[in-house]
């Protein structure tokens, strides 16, 4: 009896060797995945980057078709670790000691192979080589120069060399097909982890970085011919818009793309990261930052106001810096560096911040005199004896003793010192940005060495 052999669901039905004719897209589009569409499992049956970018291509392709910018598919996780990839280049001066970038050349590297001495390299060179003369004109090979690698060389690595991603001709960047999982322990983009298990669609990420992709769409010469499939990406994300970010991207015009942001090199400005020829470029150092946790101060005049930020769980709405504050965000007790160099955690910018031990002291004074409240404040009438505030010196370059003693727009004390079994606990309250505050409290014990890192003060009698 003659087997049946059929690829999909249509009427077309083989019977033994009788003649077939060539699949149309109609009929490619009923072909069914064993599988599914699961992001749980890669497509690799075909191991080469052009394959990759193929499929990274259809992707957008797909997801655009379908309308739906959200889902669970491996469609939707190929066009989140890309825009993940655009997104580290984007920001690569956050991540330089997590990646870096390295370039193979086209015409130089290609020749290396070719004329190696291993039968391998060579065999992988004349494959190479095929893939760029068959499919110039389908991948832009032919306008293609180089492509730039990112390695991530942070904590976690497995191998000696890790490529993450690179640039893509196809789609401007592209991610390997191997498990990153590791990349995602260490890099992030506010409450996104790069490469993790819930995809982000480009309408849901940083506006700035959303604003970058349009400035390409806006400024690279002949774009919607050379990504068509990029092109209408960024028209359907166009459409999930707020009328604000709508007008915003509507009054981008070409120089937009020169102005907002600054050249992306790999090592010095004088060696640039393009695609086809069109330099990329990244996101301008941060001069400075939009927070919530901006620092509320009558007396500092600082053009760069530091970040007042939470050491214990924090859990109310307020923008950090490109997403709301994550409460799982760790922030160190103590940072040794001066302000102008202290990395905001979790973010990875170079931007002021403050910390608990910025403000409290570890050990707090008692002095068994009688305390003169007319002429002392001592953090108000929850406790006994005469306490030196444990204030830093830092705290007076921000409020004033009048200010130490008032109270915040709900009714609690800027400062107040309260028992506490076996000692007394300080509770400083630092305004912030939307009448908001973030509450700084230590424990301080008697008879007790102070352990900064606990967060636990020692309380020094003078009798």
């Amino acid at each position: 009896m003659g087997k049946v052999f059929r690829l999909h669901t249509g009427d077309d039905t083989l019977r033994g060797w009788e003649e077939s004719s060539a699949y149309g897209n109609t009929a490619i589009k009923e072909i069914k995945d064993p599988n599914g569409a699961t992001s749980k499992k890669e497509i690799t049956s075909i191991p080469s980057p052009f394959a990759r970018m193929d499929l990274v291509r259809t992707a957008f392709k797909t997801i655009t078709e379908s309308k739906a910018l959200d889902g669970d598919s491996i469609h939707h996780k190929l066009v989140s670790d890309c825009l993940d990839v655009g997104e580290i280049f984007f920001n690569i001066d956050k991540f330089r000691d997590r990646v870096r970038i390295l370039v193979w050349d086209k015409k130089t590297d290609l020749q290396t192979l070719l004329k190696s001495n291993n039968k391998r390299h060579r065999l992988f060179g004349e494959t190479l080589r095929l893939y760029l003369e068959q499919d110039a004109e389908t991948f832009n090979f032919d306008k293609l120069d180089r492509l730039y690698l990112l390695d991530y060389i942070g904590s976690d690595k497995p191998n000696q060399m890790n490529i993450i991603g690179a640039t893509s001709p196809a789609t401007f960047f592209f991610t390997s097909a191997n498990d990153l999982s590791y990349v995602s322990k260490h890099i992030s983009f506010g409450k996104d982890k790069a490469f993790d298990g819930e995809f982000q669609p480009l309408y849901k990420r940083d506006f700035d970085y959303q604003i970058y992709w349009f400035c390409l769409q806006k400024s690279m010469p002949n774009f919607p011919e050379l990504y068509p499939e990029i092109n209408d990406y960024l028209g359907l994300t166009f459409q999930q818009l707020n009328n604000e970010q709508k007008g915003e991207i509507s009054a981008l015009n070409k120089d937009a793309y020169d102005t907002y942001y600054e050249n992306l090199s790999v090592t010095s400005d004088a060696n640039l990261v393009e695609v086809l020829g069109f330099n990329l470029k990244k996101k301008k150092s941060v001069t400075d930052i939009k927070s919530d946790f901006q620092i509320s101060s009558s007396i500092c005049k600082d053009e760069k106001l530091p970040l007042v930020l939470p050491v214990t769980t924090y859990t109310k709405r307020m923008h950090y810096t490109t997403d709301t504050w994550d409460k799982d965000t760790h922030v160190p007790l103590y940072d040794g560096r001066i302000l102008q160099e202290r990395i905001l955690p979790d973010d990875g910018a170079k931007y002021p911040y403050l910390t608990i031990g910025d403000f409290l002291e570890d050990y707090i004074l008692w002095d068994e005199n009688t305390f003169n409240r007319e002429d002392f404040f001592n953090g108000g009438d929850n406790v006994d004896g005469c306490y030196l505030l444990p204030l830093r010196k830092d705290f007076f370059s921000y409020f004033t003793v009048d200010e130490l003693q008032r109270k915040m727009p709900d009714g609690k004390q800027m400062f107040e010192l309260v028992r506490n079994a076996g000692g007394v606990k300080a509770v400083l309250r630092i305004p912030v940005q939307k009448d908001e505050y973030v509450t700084y409290e230590r424990l301080y014990f008697e008879d007790s060495l102070a352990e900064p890192m606990q967060n636990k003060g020692g309380i020094i009698k003078r009798i």
